[in-house]
């Protein structure tokens, strides 16, 4: 053998190895093992440490040798699907061989238009049907499920939707968060708090105005059990939900968390209004702190919040999550000097520094989510043809039947893709219904 014939040989092996089952096995359970890995990090790290570790090499590398495998394995299947599709005479002999050496029943006699007529209401299709001796072995047959192979064809070409939908999300998908008190009106321009978008991600056309946020809470603890938000926009209301998303605009929208938003006034001694506004804290429960600065001021705004205030053992407590009795409990800070501390309800004043400040209104936040992903039909459609492919391979799976002549006596075989053991008892019971014994 020369040197060209023996590198032949090895690029064959190579080409064999990389479309083989076996390496579709192994990067199969390889895959398995790197998603049950990135699961475990998602509870120890933070999302963007995780989308880190499923960019490092060796996830990219097994990208890479997948889809190779899948390339090949479809250039292998093809003519093979094609053949089998449009067997010749030379392939129905040699698969009735193969079947016949390992399964077949003796027809002493049978009623041949009723066994025809049996099949046929199977819907098996009848490819060959002869009478006469003289004619060949082979005297039937019967084929059920012709197009079944083809499921294999659009399980492999799943794959490649999916990855289609994957790059498409890559290049055009955005999406990104805003946070924004109840009577808001929400505008393409909007300064959004986080965005990430592909290459080509551009900024979707959605608009809506926030009504109104319904947080369900778990037996009136700080756990939230359901979470809503009324919205209106250009088709009419929504209600936007924390479990899955809305469609507005092209885009979906769902929200993803809420907080208070108290509506302060600043006054100064004579009652006149100095400043105004929403001020958007996170102050969900009496134990989170957060503060505020008003423009112009040197002061610090220490807010502690208690939905449904109420006096238990001579401390303030919050009786309920829902805001039926709001009080604010205030530090307020001039530089480093603590010039205010104490608690007020709704509408009372906390007086430091010749200034007035109350808190006038409960208004709540809304953190909502907007994506627009043009890549997520895709994938879902390529899981779609992935399930159509698996259903026609699996649920209709092709059965071949044979009648043949042999040292003139009449035999019955079978060749079925899956569950051998149930279709050579099924051909057992049609051989024990059509042989018909002569009188």
């Amino acid at each position: 053998m020369n040197k060209e014939n023996i590198d032949k040989s090895i690029l064959r092996k190579f080409w064999d190895f990389l479309g083989s089952r076996n390496l579709s096995v192994v990067l199969f359970a390889t895959a398995i093992m790197f998603v049950f890995i990135l699961f475990i990090f998602a509870f120890l790290m933070p999302v963007m440490g995780v989308n880190k570790v499923a960019q490092i090499v060796p996830l990219q590398l097994l990208y890479i040798i997948f889809f190779i495998n899948l390339t090949i394995c479809m250039i292998k299947l093809l003519p093979v699907i094609i053949r089998n599709f449009n067997s010749s005479k030379k392939d129905m002999q040699r698969e009735l061989d193969k079947s016949s050496s390992k399964f077949k029943i003796d027809l002493s006699s049978f009623d041949n238009p009723d066994f025809i007529k049996y099949l046929k209401k199977r819907f098996f299709k009848i490819v060959i049907h002869k009478s006469d001796e003289k004619e060949g072995n082979i005297k039937l047959y019967a084929v059920r499920n012709r197009f079944s192979p083809f499921g294999s064809l659009l399980f492999h070409l799943s794959f490649f939707l999916v990855l289609l939908g994957i790059i498409t999300s890559f290049l055009f998908r955005f999406e990104g968060t805003a946070i924004m008190p109840e009577n808001y009106i929400f505008k393409p321009n909007t300064a959004y708090q986080n965005i990430s978008r592909g290459i080509l991600g551009s900024l979707p056309e959605t608009s809506f105005q926030l009504k109104n946020i319904i947080p369900t809470f778990w037996e009136d603890k700080m756990h939230f059990i359901n979470l809503e938000a009324n919205v209106l926009h250009d088709k009419g209301e929504s209600k936007l939900k924390l479990s899955h998303a809305t469609e507005i605009s092209g885009a979906n929208v769902n929200i993803i968390g809420f907080g208070y938003a108290p509506f302060y006034v600043l006054r100064d001694k004579s009652y006149k209004i100095l400043d105004k506004n929403h001020v958007i804290l996170t102050i969900l429960t009496p134990k989170s702190e957060d503060f505020f600065q008003i423009q112009g001021y040197p002061h610090k705004i220490y807010v502690r919040l208690y939905p449904d205030y109420m006096i238990k053992n001579g401390k303030p407590f919050t009786k309920t999550m829902n805001a039926v009795n709001p009080a604010y409990s205030l530090r307020i800070f001039r530089n480093r000097f603590l010039v205010y501390e104490g608690t007020i309800k709704q509408g009372e004043t906390a007086d430091f520094d010749g200034l007035k400040l109350s808190f006038d209104n409960l208004s709540k936040w809304g953190n909502f989510r907007v994506v627009n992903d043009p890549g997520e039909s895709v994938i879902w459609f390529g899981f779609f043809i992935m399930a159509l492919g698996l259903f026609l391979k699996l649920g209709f799976y092709k059965k071949k039947i044979f009648i043949w002549q042999e040292n003139k006596k009449i035999y019955l075989t079978g060749s079925f893709d899956y569950y051998n053991s149930l279709n050579e008892k099924w051909l057992q019971e049609l051989a024990l219904k059509f042989n018909r014994k002569k009188s």
